[in-house]
């Protein structure tokens, strides 16, 4: 089991038009969704958002992270270089070699929009899939295969559900 220092100054829950963020610590998970248009400030938003959280962020005690992008209705052009380089900066200023990140889509024209957003992405942690089930499913086993271990007997049937943020960590 991986611990967490106590953290008084969680991020709160990313909250706006089209893009939704909220750190479960119950669950060690991260999610972030999508919402109707996603634009170049869209990704800006939700990449500042989560590199903001970085100064509290262990990935070594979370699970892993969810984006959804079930409710996009449309991509802007530019979206995709945007994506790209703000990952990449993620992934340089946090070793997330271990941490799985799963991109569930609703559509294939999704799929290929986020496939694309990908290019030069260390392919064996990501994944791309239809549910959250298969999601927590992929999470699961990457972190067994890495020999990251969590609690197992947390019931994840009624995940998603946004916690409140305010509530202390105990772990």
């Amino acid at each position: 089991m991986y611990s967490l220092n106590p953290i008084k100054d969680m991020p709160l829950p990313l909250d706006t038009k089209n893009a939704k963020g909220f750190v479960d610590p119950e669950l060690r998970l991260v999610y972030q969704s999508y919402h109707d248009i996603v634009t170049p400030d869209v990704t800006r938003v939700m990449y500042q958002w989560i590199g903001n959280g970085m100064h509290w962020f262990n990935v070594n005690a979370f699970r892993g992270s969810i984006f959804d992008f079930r409710e996009v209705t449309q991509f802007t052009v530019g979206n995709n270089p945007v994506a790209i380089k703000s990952s990449k900066s993620i992934n340089e200023n946090l070793d997330t070699t271990i941490y799985p990140v799963v991109m569930v889509v609703d559509s294939i024209q999704q799929e290929i929009k986020v496939r694309l957003s990908l290019m030069g992405e260390p392919a064996a942690r990501k994944f791309i899939c239809r549910t959250n089930e298969t999601a927590l499913e992929f999470i699961n086993e990457w972190n067994k295969q890495s020999g990251r271990h969590f609690d197992e007997s947390i019931d994840f049937s009624a995940w998603p559900t946004k916690r409140q943020q305010t509530d202390p960590l105990i772990f």
